[in-house]
């Protein structure tokens, strides 16, 4: 199994995330990236036009079917998902061709769906109007919201799929675009292969570095915005959400540099 650098994944990587070193998703990423549009057929970060992925889902179990291609080669895995009351499964596939694929496909919502389909969830639950949001102190040692997508829907051209990500939280939006966090074009790894330390198949929100005191995030309102880019040229799919943000110190905070 080959591992996979940091740089290996991500276009460009900001001076705050230069901690998180090698890292198991497609990357753990700030605010400069890659354009979508200059890496997916879609060409666009804007979500005119595409289609939009809602709050409401219904159980169901299913089976996701996705094909991989390699040199003009192409093979079908089929994989198994399984929802239970606000939990998600990881779905598992080998090709027998190109590459294994173990995180594309999703939590029994929407799985199988003929269309390009996107779920985001936060600590096993699915991403709904006024969740709330946990600050953590990560394993890279970086402060995070966590957000973990399943998708599906489209046959993958590689190993990663584009996204865009933007959360506002209100009072914090001090990124240089003017966000609490954003980000385009980010890669999230969908094959099989282990990496070296840092944070597997999650999208981290990370804080911007002017706020002094993070307790004063507990309660604050924001809207997280997630889109994705399909391989082959399918309209974005967008996952938006009004949310609210959980700031409680823990012991783990220390690790990350917090002193109360």
């Amino acid at each position: 199994m080959r591992a996979y650098s940091l740089a290996s994944l991500l276009p460009v990587l900001p001076l705050s995330l230069l901690a998180l070193g090698s890292i198991a998703l497609g990357g753990c990423a700030g605010d400069d990236g890659g354009t979508a549009s200059e890496s997916a057929s879609s060409g666009s970060t804007s979500t005119s036009g595409s289609s939009t992925s809602g709050s409401s889902t219904t159980d169901a179990t299913t089976d996701a079917t996705a094909t991989t291609s390699s040199g003009g080669e192409s093979s079908t895995s089929t994989t198994a998902a399984t929802t239970t009351t606000g939990e998600s499964t990881t779905s598992m596939s080998t090709s027998t061709t190109g590459f294994e694929v173990c995180h594309f496909g999703g939590t029994g919502e929407s799985g199988g769906s003929m269309d390009p389909w996107l779920e985001v969830t936060h600590k096993g639950a699915m991403l709904s109007d006024g969740i709330t949001l946990n600050l953590e102190c990560g394993l890279q040692g970086l402060f995070m919201l966590e957000l973990i997508p399943y998708f599906g829907g489209f046959e993958l051209d590689d190993e990663t799929v584009l996204f865009d990500v933007v959360v506002d939280v209100d009072g914090f939006n001090d990124n240089p675009d003017g966000h609490f966090y954003s980000i385009e074009g980010f890669h999230f790894y969908v094959g099989c292969d282990v990496f070296d330390g840092g944070v597997a198949y999650v999208i981290p929100i990370i804080p911007p570095d002017t706020i002094d005191d993070l307790l004063a995030l507990d309660g604050a309102q924001g809207e997280v915005t997630v889109t994705m880019y399909p391989d082959g040229g399918g309209d974005p799919v967008t996952v938006m959400n009004t949310v609210k943000v959980g700031a409680v110190a823990d012991d783990m905070w220390e690790f990350c540099g917090y002193m109360p």
